[in-house]
């Protein structure tokens, strides 16, 4: 799997009904209860494989179809199956061993993939496991404080039961459980649910496990780690032995930035931190799933700026992923309107675009990977370039301008230095309520514009020897202008790891002013074209709690050259230099 993979979430009691439910369920359907089953199931799912092979999805993640909870707790229903009675049995109502087979080898013999969702974290309340085995359990209550480490991972989550994956029977029932369904229907991956509640070791020796057990095609492994820090997400990746992590800030910036009031710094601050990554292939991208508000909800309803996040999902680097129905634009700020029954009726209204959007990223592979960086960044405008390594015989990589425009007027730059002579491969647009892709063949237009808020891309042929712009220049000197009391240190705390990941014990020291007035001064090891989000942070003589100053992050574009970036507390302007 690739950058040039589509992934495609399936809510399976929410995507299509194929057949009847057993008769004396304990909670029938009611299409009238949106909390309630649906009827959704994988003969439904195998019906529409034609749709989503013509949307050009590659792998298709479906949500837990082994044996569920079937009673609602309170008004919330079970249809979702995260509530495990038993890991190592199918749910009826969802899937029997036969469809789960079907729908393995349908999607393989349209060349597709099946990942299954796994819940290794917890069990339903009434799980058996639970009589027969308490001490597999924590058995510390709910999580109060998600912020501490060991609650985290040893509490419950909301109720549920948390399982000691430490213990080796735990583990190893956890496995067999899992392998059985991966040999059983020739299934190619997991999504692992809730990885933040679990330790990593445990996780590491899980996936190992299973990747060893299924010899030369392996299992791909692909984890929920539900943060919005790029740090936190690495030492997921590089700890948990997965293949892959959901891009949860990705997704946040994405949304501030196009659907909420951030400015586009707020996009280039988290895509500078893809340095962190050993492959961006390893990012896993989203706009929304299950847990957090659709797409449309985001966007207030507004379907230009639904389109614009689109297009800038599908131009990004990473591997894209939807969430069933997505091609319906539809709304549900949260459970249960998020996870609402697909309205066939609706997905027309962009298939077309999304398939055309997948295609293209297909061909250019500058699209989905290669060395990213900001060339223009202002209060309302930024311009990301993303160039693929150059092929056999290729002078020079396929490079990609994405340009984001967030000013109500048009926006027109040059053409980046050094791409006079480029060719132009092709061209995507989206802001005035249409998802446009044109293939185009022809010079590299002289200028870059457009006429209002919007998203375009141009994918252009380099001229020969062009790369990105580099530089050898890792530091900055910092020059800081802060009222400080008595004993107080000034550090700057920012998103990344060299500033601490937003911790103020670990963000980077200032050196007190030599003289009365004089500048706090260090210098912070970042590269130059990143765009670091960070803060002045005031820490206390002792105790107490840190000061950050006010305003929004700063999100300078670091120069190519060594100049000091010279920062007064509370203001974004640069002061004077003495």
């Amino acid at each position: 799997m690739d950058g040039a993979d589509l992934i495609y979430f399936v809510m399976v009691d929410r995507f299509a009904d194929g057949r009847p439910d057993a008769p004396g369920a304990v909670d029938p359907v009611d299409p009238a209860d949106p909390h309630a089953w649906q009827g959704g199931d994988l003969s439904g799912l195998i019906g529409k494989l034609d749709h989503l092979a013509a949307l050009g999805v590659r792998t298709v993640w479906i949500s837990p179809v082994f044996e569920s909870r079937q009673a609602k707790i309170g008004q919330w229903g079970a249809f979702h199956g995260y509530w495990v009675r038993d890991l190592a049995a199918l749910e009826p109502r969802l899937a029997t061993p036969d469809e789960l087979r079907a729908l393995s080898a349908a999607l393989h013999a349209r060349g597709m993939r099946l990942v299954m969702d796994v819940v290794w974290n917890h069990t339903a309340e009434e799980a058996p496991l639970r009589a027969a085995h308490p001490d597999w359990f924590h058995q510390r209550g709910d999580i109060r404080d998600w912020d501490d480490p060991v609650e985290r991972v040893e509490g419950d989550v909301h109720g549920l039961p948390d399982l000691r994956q430490e213990l080796q029977p735990v583990e190893d029932h956890l496995f067999a459980a899992t392998l059985k369904h991966l040999q059983d229907a020739n299934v190619d991956g997991v999504r692992v649910d809730a990885v933040r509640h679990m330790p990593l070791d445990a996780l590491r020796r899980l996936n190992g496990r299973l990747d060893a057990a299924r010899g030369p095609a392996g299992v791909w492994a692909v984890g929920e780690d539900f943060t919005g820090s790029p740090t936190a997400l690495q030492q997921t990746l590089s700890e948990g032995g997965f293949d892959a992590v959901f891009d949860f800030s990705l997704r946040y910036a994405l949304i501030d930035s196009v659907c909420g009031g951030a400015p586009p710094a707020r996009l280039a601050s988290t895509l500078s931190l893809d340095r962190l990554y050993e492959d961006t292939d390893q990012l896993v991208t989203f706009l929304d799933n299950h847990d957090l508000p659709r797409l449309m909800s985001s966007c207030g309803g507004d379907e230009a700026r639904a389109d614009q996040a689109l297009l800038l999902l599908f131009s990004l680097r990473g591997r894209p992923c939807l969430t069933f129905g997505t091609e319906a634009l539809p709304m549900g700020a949260g459970e249960p309107e998020n996870r609402a029954m697909v309205d066939w009726s609706m997905v027309g209204r962009r298939t077309a675009a999304l398939a055309g959007l997948q295609a293209a990223r297909q061909r250019h592979p500058s699209l989905r990977a290669g060395a990213g960086r900001a060339l223009a960044l202002g209060d309302d405008h930024l311009l990301w370039a993303q160039q693929a390594p150059s092929g056999p015989g290729e002078p020079a990589g396929e490079i990609s301008l994405i340009l984001l425009n967030r000013r109500a007027g048009a926006l027109d730059l040059p053409l980046p230095e050094g791409l006079a002579g480029a060719t132009l491969l092709a061209t995507a647009a989206a802001g005035d309520g249409t998802l446009r892709l044109n293939a185009e063949a022809g010079p590299a237009p002289e200028r870059l514009r457009l006429d209002g808020p919007g998203v375009g891309v141009w994918v252009l042929r380099p001229p020969p020897g062009y790369a990105l712009p580099l530089t050898s220049i890792t530091s900055f000197p910092i020059e800081a202008w802060a009222e400080v009391g008595a004993g107080e240190r000034l550090v700057l705390v920012g998103a990344a790891p060299e500033l601490g990941a937003w911790s103020p014990a670990a963000g980077l020291p200032l050196t007190p002013p030599l003289h009365p007035g004089g500048p706090w001064t260090g210098a912070a090891p970042l590269p130059a074209g990143a765009v670091p989000a960070f803060k002045l942070v005031r820490l206390p003589a002792a105790g107490g709690d840190p000061v950050f100053e006010p305003g929004a992050d700063r999100s300078p574009l670091l120069p190519e050259t060594a100049a000091p970036l010279r920062l007064r507390w509370g203001e974004t302007a640069a002061p004077p230099s003495n």
